[in-house]
């Protein structure tokens, strides 16, 4: 069973990025429903959200790391670990 943590609607209204705990975050194409990409992390992706202008998608997971994803291409951008500060 997958679980949603989170969901995050593009700024378009084409798309919607969901975050799940199968340690992956994905995108899904409104309209039809169809899975577009997954975007794989190491352990639960608690988090998703869309950079205003809609290049970039941004993804936290509880593997310590936050990365933001191009959307035009099919490469991670950047990824940095972060520090829990709340359990």
């Amino acid at each position: 069973m997958i679980i949603g943590a989170s969901c995050s609607v593009h700024p378009q209204g084409k798309l919607v990025a969901t975050a799940s705990a199968d340690h992956t975050a994905c995108l899904w194409d409104l309209e039809d429903g169809t899975k577009l990409r997954t975007l794989e992390h190491a352990d639960w992706v608690q988090a998703v959200a869309f950079h205003p202008q809609g290049k970039l998608v941004a993804t936290a997971s509880d593997d310590g790391t936050a990365c933001l994803w191009d959307l035009e291409g099919t490469k991670k951008v950047h990824c940095s670990m972060i520090i829990r500060l709340m359990q």
